[in-house]
């Protein structure tokens, strides 16, 4: 009878740590949480009248860890110089009241690649100061690498908000690129 209980603990003991020790991965950003006022990046709009580019600076990101990832948003930035269609044209993330929300997944535990999606993401595109103003929404996604500091996302066909002058296409190609001192691996 002790045998049985001793046999029986013993299986016990090993299904616990068998459990335990294939338990789900969790995701780990360095630092945790991250905060700042300083990333850097670029988004870029690609229409009809061509392809406009402008550089961010000044990116405040708040992340967390979360499972197999980060999450977090995008409360401000400051828009720089742009480059393509025409002068005076310019296109930025616009928050204020409402951040964009970012969320970063790897695939699986170990996985070479995740996925990096920007909800709730307002896109205002300007052409030659106020000839055309256009507020352009959606949600970006796009592939990320386990351990990088950097995330591209894309929207094809980011829908129009808002005219806000001029003439305004119905969609717009909207991607952007961030990138942080943070390191997420998962």
């Amino acid at each position: 009878m002790k045998r049985l209980r001793r046999a029986g603990l013993a299986a016990g003991v090993a299904v616990v740590v068998a459990v335990l020790g294939s338990g789900s991965s969790s995701a780990t950003i360095s630092p945790d949480p991250y905060s700042t006022t300083t990333a850097t990046g670029s988004i870029t709009s690609r229409s009809i009248l061509g392809t406009l580019t402008c550089g961010l600076s000044s990116v405040s990101v708040i992340l967390a860890g979360a499972p197999l990832g980060a999450s977090g948003n995008i409360p401000s930035l400051t828009p720089s110089t742009c480059t393509g269609i025409a002068m005076g044209a310019s296109a930025t993330l616009v928050t204020g009241a409402a951040p964009a929300w970012l969320a970063i997944a790897g695939a699986s535990p170990g996985s070479a690649q995740g996925t990096a999606t920007l909800r709730d993401a307002r896109v205002l595109f300007t052409l030659n100061g106020m000839i055309a103003r256009c507020l352009y929404g959606g949600t970006l996604t796009g592939s990320v690498a386990n351990g990088s500091a950097a995330i591209t996302v894309r929207n094809p066909a980011a829908r129009l908000v808002a005219t806000l002058s001029g003439v305004c296409t119905a969609s717009q190609d909207v991607s952007m690129t961030i990138s942080t001192a943070a390191t997420i691996t998962w």
